[in-house]
């Protein structure tokens, strides 16, 4: 089960993500954004728990390009995200 979906913030997600079917990213499953939710998570961005030290969850555009880094709490994680940003991080789609 997806640990993020058992916090308040996942519990706030239900019914506004899906599952993709795609195969998943480094084990991870992959999460499409059914509905804006707010301004890191906006329709159509794909997401995935991070799983190395899963505790936060990478956010990127339908293109693929990164767009946030969140806490399991929903909060902003800006230094992932810089480090992710620097490194070119994409998805490839």
């Amino acid at each position: 089960m997806f640990l993020l979906f058992e916090t308040p913030f996942g519990k706030s997600l239900e019914g506004k993500v899906v599952k993709l079917k795609r195969i998943p990213y480094q084990g991870q499953s992959l999460y499409q954004v059914e509905e804006t939710i707010n301004i890191y998570l906006k329709r159509g961005d794909i997401f995935y728990l991070d799983g190395l030290h899963k505790d936060h969850i990478e956010v990127f555009t339908k293109k693929g390009a990164i767009r946030s880094v969140l806490n399991l709490d929903g909060l902003d994680n800006e230094p992932n995200f810089l480090i992710g940003y620097k490194q070119g991080r994409r998805l490839n789609l």
